[in-house]
This record gives structure tokens, C-alpha cells and sequence, in this order.
């Protein structure tokens, strides 16, 4: 469950140019400048909304006059915890075991045939990043919707499989991606996020039922190849 302190909120901005600079007025208000998601509607018009966590909307809030007090949705986002010097998280390890300990001394290729984690990569902040996708988001009109791509931007997918994991279902229909061991594979698609922007949009896509984690990934397509990257993990 997300602690009320990790709570965040959406606040929808204007795109048409008539109210567009109330818009822009309103996010000024901010000390730091906030993450701006955008996506396509269904009738495939551009949208944009403000992400703004508990204290940036107490700041906001407490910043505008009761009179002009906006509506601010609350939302599930999937959880992005990752440290520049652990595995964890990483799919499929198990960092309470000795042989994981991010402190150990640890020859990678003799633990598995598979290809090693990394221990740094990908960074907290690092842009672009490659994430694996396995459900939904392996349809590119989707995944287009949700990160705002125009119809003539190119989209491109890559080929690839997962190390170190399994799908599973929730609900009944949802697909989710959790932990295994080293022999099992999971197959899908590769695409590199370019952006916290897009990234920000993907996990308030996925909602607070998956996390981001580490994981390896084996190009299946071109001249192949093993890169690290992220994925949403099933909490």
C-alpha cells in the first residue's frame, strides 16, 4: 500500500492555447520544476497533466487562493526504488542471499549461463533506457498512446528476452512478470524509453501492482547482443 507521504497527484494542463498560459502559471508556482506527462486521448487528441508529489501539492495548494484551488487527481504509480551501487532491485535476484550481497566478491559467469546482472546499470536517472515489455505495452498503438507520440514518429521495437523470470496473471486477465531462476526465459519486446517524461507516463500506465526493477535482456533481432535495462515487475 503507498504510504499517504509517497501519495502522488495529477493535475491536468491545457493544451489549447486560450487557457494554455493559466496552465503554465499555475506550475510556476512550483520551486522545482515538475514532471509534464503527455499522451493521446482517444480521439486522438494531445493531453498533458502535471506529476507532482504530496509536498509539491501542499506547496501548490498553499500557493493559489482558495478561490483558485485546481482538482488534483490522485494516482497509482508503479514504484521506481533503484540504487546506483545494488542489484536490488533486479528480477530474478535475491539480494538476502550471500552470493548476491552486492558487497560480495562475485564471478557472475560461474554462477549461471546466463548472461551477469549489472551492479550500476541502469543508473536511478539514466536517459534513454532500454525496459522490456510482455503485455499491453508490446502493442505499439498503445505504448504510443501512453508516451504521446504523434502518428509520424517512428516507434521502434526490438526483439528480446528476459532473463531470470516468469509470467504470471492477476485478475483474471492482467499478465505480470515476476521473479525466477536462472534458467528461465520470458519473451517480448524491447523499446528505449527516452525520457523521465516517458517513462513517468508508463508508470502511471502500469499503476502501483508492478515496480521497476534491473533486469538483463538478450536481443533476439540483428546482430543480437545482451543489454541491461528495466522492467515492471508484478509487487
Amino acid at each position: 500500500m503507498v504510504k499517504n507521504e509517497d501519495a502522488q497527484y495529477l493535475l491536468k494542463l491545457e493544451c489549447n492555447s486560450g487557457r494554455f498560459l493559466e496552465s503554465a502559471e499555475l506550475i510556476r508556482r512550483l520551486h522545482t520544476k515538475p514532471n509534464i506527462l503527455t499522451g493521446i486521448d482517444d480521439d486522438g487528441n494531445k493531453i498533458m497533466f502535471c506529476l507532482l508529489t504530496c509536498s509539491e501539492k501542499a506547496e501548490l495548494l498553499s500557493a493559489l487562493p482558495k478561490a483558485r484551488q485546481p482538482t488534483l487527481i490522485r494516482i497509482s504509480i508503479a514504484q521506481k526504488n533503484l540504487s546506483a551501487t545494488s542489484l536490488y532491485p533486479t528480477l530474478g535476484v535475491d539480494t538476502t542471499l550471500p552470493q548476491f550481497r552486492p558487497n560480495s566478491v562475485l564471478d557472475w559467469t560461474s554462477l549461471s549461463s546466463s548472461p551477469a546482472p549489472s551492479v550500476t546499470r541502469p543508473a536511478p536517472n539514466e536517459y534513454p533506457v532500454w525496459y522490456f515489455f510482455y503485455g499491453t505495452l508490446t502493442n505499439a498503438s498503445i505504448l504510443s498512446r501512453v508516451i504521446g507520440l504523434n502518428e509520424e514518429d517512428t516507434l521502434e521495437f526490438r526483439q528480446a528476452c528476459v532473463c531470470r523470470g516468469r509470467l504470471t496473471t492477476w485478475g483474471e486477465k492482467y499478465l505480470g512478470l515476476v521473479d525466477a531462476s536462472e534458467g528461465s526465459r520470458v519473451c517480448g519486446w524491447a523499446y528505449q524509453v527516452k525520457s523521465q517524461s516517458e517513462e513517468d507516463s508508463l508508470r502511471v500506465y502500469e499503476t502501483s501492482k508492478y515496480e521497476v526493477v534491473r533486469c538483463t535482456m538478450e536481443l533476439m533481432d540483428g546482430d543480437g547482443g545482451v543489454i541491461q535495462g528495466l522492467t515492471f515487475r508484478l509487487t
